[in-house]
């Protein structure tokens, strides 16, 4: 989408010009959208792991401060 709006907008002379930029954000927004899906599955690992590892009153207490936290 980007890519097309682009080129539509280019002129003859500085096509190659554009088409570099366009190619170089969408590379940039493609690996900071990774990245930033994998730092979020991290923490869900991690958050997942230590649940599963605590003991039931442990992850009670923890679920009951991480809902006083967000009021």
């Amino acid at each position: 989408m980007l890519t097309s709006f682009i080129e539509n907008q280019a002129d003859e002379e500085n096509s190659s010009f554009f088409l570099f930029i366009s190619d170089f954000i969408l590379l940039f927004l493609k690996y900071f959208l990774l990245a930033n899906i994998s730092v979020r599955f991290r923490k869900i690992q991690v958050l997942l792991f230590s649940k599963l590892t605590q003991s039931p009153n442990e992850v009670s207490k923890l679920t009951k401060r991480k809902n006083l936290e967000k009021k």
